[in-house]
């Protein structure tokens, strides 16, 4: 009787702790967020600047993919050179469904210092003089952290990919 009672305390008090919550779109942090995205994916794989990608993606990357394995910052960078921005030929495009992303704050003592980034994105083929085709689906999770006032790309886990109709 007693080691429930103790069960059913805990489980009351647990109830009560904070715990972080998913920001609401148009709240500062998201649309924060939403920017480093367009960053990553608008300015870096879908235009292939890959100048302004290097310039938020974190000194010590961890990127884990479920199809091509891991990498850190110079292998991702030179993947993207290599396979997404192409000198010739069909370039993939990242699209985003919307309605799937989640940000959630990450905070140590009360300090802002990170956000969890996480949602769908579908991937098309781009040919010159050709409409796109849409060619497969995936699911992200990344970890954004806040260093002096910038935000950094730090960590990805891209999984989950399938082709477009599955």
């Amino acid at each position: 009787m007693r080691a429930s009672s103790l069960s059913l305390m805990a489980a009351c008090v647990l109830a009560m702790a904070p715990c972080p919550a998913q920001e609401p779109p148009g709240s500062a942090l998201h649309v924060a967020i939403d920017a480093q995205d367009r960053i990553v994916f608008g300015q870096g794989f879908n235009d292939c600047d890959l100048d302004a990608l290097a310039d938020v993606v974190h000194p010590q990357l961890r990127f884990y993919h479920d199809v091509g394995g891991q990498q850190d910052r110079n292998a991702f960078l030179a993947a993207m050179q290599a396979n997404i921005c192409p000198a010739s030929g069909p370039k993939p495009i990242r699209v985003l469904d919307p309605g799937s992303v989640q940000v959630f704050p990450l905070h140590d003592g009360g300090v802002l210092y990170g956000a969890i980034h996480s949602g769908v994105h579908w991937f098309d083929l781009r040919e010159p003089g050709k409409p796109d085709v849409r060619t497969g689906v995936a699911r992200f999770t990344s970890v954004y952290v806040l260093e002096d006032g910038k935000w950094w790309l730090k960590d990805v886990l891209s999984y989950d990919h399938r082709a477009a109709g599955d």
